[in-house]
């Protein structure tokens, strides 16, 4: 075998192979397409699930919205009416509250006013009996004035007296020393 046959030989098996290869790339372009197809119904079925699960989720979602708004009307009325009940209570507590303690300052006021008429009879009794008191203080008093002003009297008497004695013995004394007394 020369080498021109070899090589025609060689471009014969290419040749085959190459159609080999073609037939193989040919039959895997099959299956792709086939898969392709596959996978295209796949996703339009899955296209028609997800919508038909979309919409039973929007009319679920309807529902429970349409629900939770009904009860929300309903809580928001019971609730209203709640508040209404709690105010009328409050309301009705505090003007008990109000009354009741605009009675305990009025009793306060008039125990106080009792209390501070009773402490103004006691001031005054008690002015009362100062002003005796004073009264006889003061009597008192100008007796004490009258017998100091006595003891007084006394008192410079005996002194002037004293003062005299004193006075008439130095005399005698300075004056007449060899003098008998009497």
């Amino acid at each position: 075998m020369t080498q021109e046959e070899f090589m025609n030989l060689v471009l014969i098996k290419l040749s085959e192979m190459d159609k080999k290869i073609e037939v193989g790339f040919a039959q895997i372009d099959t299956r792709f397409a086939e898969m392709d197809k596959k996978i295209d119904v796949g996703f339009a079925e899955l296209r028609g699930e997800i919508k038909a699960l979309d919409t039973k989720f929007t009319l679920e979602i309807k529902n429970l919205d349409l629900k939770f708004s009904a009860e929300l009307v309903k809580l928001d009325q019971k609730f209203s009416a709640g508040l209404e009940s709690l105010d009328q209570k409050f309301s009705a507590g505090l003007e008990n509250l109000d009354q009741k303690f605009s009675a305990g300052l009025e009793n306060l006021d008039q125990k106080f006013t009792g209390e501070i008429k009773n402490l103004e009879t006691k001031i005054e009794s008690s002015n009362q009996s100062f002003m005796g008191e004073v009264k006889n203080l003061e009597t008192k008093i100008d007796g004490f004035n009258a017998r100091l002003g006595f003891q007084e009297f006394v008192s410079r008497s005996l002194l002037v007296g004293g003062l005299v004695a004193v006075s008439a013995s130095a005399v005698k004394f300075a004056f007449f020393p060899n003098t008998p007394l009497a």
